[in-house]
């Protein structure tokens, strides 16, 4: 699998060679999953980081025997979970449509590859030796 930022940086080149392999792929669509995966992640890291940050102060808070600022900051806990529950599901169908497309890029072609769409279209550079012969047929 090709890394992302060799995808980006040769963006036209891989949309040449899977057009050329018959793939339907579009890399702009690729990247734009890839961005809006990268932004949900790092909005969830930030969402979970302060839900974290905010637990032990809640401790803190019931220790102290402040119950009405230690409720407070649970309600804020409740509403970042809330908002992190439908930021995780983004993530994952973002992730799912990310992994479903770089599934589709395919590698680098060497320059002197012969062009084509399947194996049938591969030229016979050298062959050594017979291929082998059998008595009998193989029933498929």
């Amino acid at each position: 699998m090709l890394d992302i930022k060799w995808i980006r940086e040769h963006q036209e080149q891989v949309q040449t060679v899977a057009e050329e392999k018959g793939i339907e792929l579009s890399v702009p669509e690729l990247l734009r999953w890839d961005d809006q995966r990268r932004a949900l992640l790092q909005e969830t890291e930030r969402l979970r980081q302060e839900r974290n940050r905010l637990t032990p102060q809640i401790e803190a808070l019931i220790r102290e025997q402040e119950p009405e600022a230690a409720a407070a900051l649970k309600d804020e806990v409740k509403q970042l979970n809330r908002r992190l529950n439908g930021l995780e599901k983004e993530l994952e169908e973002a992730e799912h449509e990310y992994r479903r497309l770089m599934l589709l890029v395919p590698n680098r072609v060497s320059p002197d590859t012969p062009k084509g769409r399947s194996d049938l279209d591969n030229v016979e550079v050298k062959r050594v030796g017979a291929p082998p012969t059998f008595e009998h047929e193989f029933g498929m």
